[in-house]
């Protein structure tokens, strides 16, 4: 019909295959949503979610096809940010060496960095919802654990020395943890900094040495 006409011509281009091959499911199922731009009389294009509804005479036989849209321009907008928002702070995270992580109260984790990943020779999402124990021994968990609950009860940023086994070595690594809320402000987790400073530690020590070696000279 003329009707359909107008509505299939003025579909986005890059979104009519997709809505063309998903239209059998209307018939399939009787009601059936999808999303796409539809173009305006100024050209421009807009996102619309269209609900459509079969409806059928007393033979069972397609009568019409009834819907409404809703105009989905704004919301996808800002999806759009949100997703430009994440990308760029999924590279700024991924770029540091530092080791970066985020987990709920219940200690899974909700973010690693590939960095952190690859340290323990994983992938990210061989950790996602995961736990330290696949990572790490369970006594050295629990002490980690501690830590996370001294940080959200506290509801401030702290920092601390953790000795963990990575790749079978011992490494001193400084951690800073800062507990996260949600949007009323509880608290649901903690974001973590991690720097190795196993090196710095052991330069530490080696000047001490040192020093103390010069007084016992002096004191000779």
């Amino acid at each position: 019909t003329e009707d359909s006409s107008f509505w299939a011509e003025h579909i986005h281009p890059d979104d009519a295959p997709q809505v063309f091959a998903e239209l059998s499911q209307l018939f399939e199922q009787g009601c059936y949503t999808h999303e796409y731009r539809f173009q305006l009389k100024d050209g421009s294009y807009r996102w619309v979610r269209d609900e459509l509804r079969l409806v059928r005479n007393t033979q069972g036989a397609p009568l019409e096809i009834v819907g409404y849209w809703i105009d989905m321009s704004d919301r996808k907008q800002a999806e759009a940010k949100i997703k430009e928002s994440y990308n760029l702070l999924n590279g700024v995270i991924n770029s540091t060496t530092d080791l970066i992580f985020a987990k709920n109260l219940q200690g899974q984790f909700l973010l690693v960095n590939s960095a952190f990943a690859e340290s323990f020779n994983k992938s990210v999402d061989d950790l996602l919802g995961k736990n330290e124990t696949v990572i790490l021994p369970l006594e050295v968990v629990r002490e980690i654990r501690n830590t996370d609950h001294q940080t959200i009860n506290s509801g401030t940023s702290k920092d601390y020395e953790e000795v963990v086994p990575i790749q079978g070595q011992l490494r001193t690594l400084l951690t800073t943890k800062t507990p996260f809320q949600d949007a009323e402000g509880n608290i649901i987790g903690i974001v973590g900094m991690t720097r190795d400073i196993t090196e710095l530690k052991l330069t530490e020590q080696l000047l001490r040495e040192k020093v103390q070696r010069e007084q016992l000279f002096n004191q000779i």
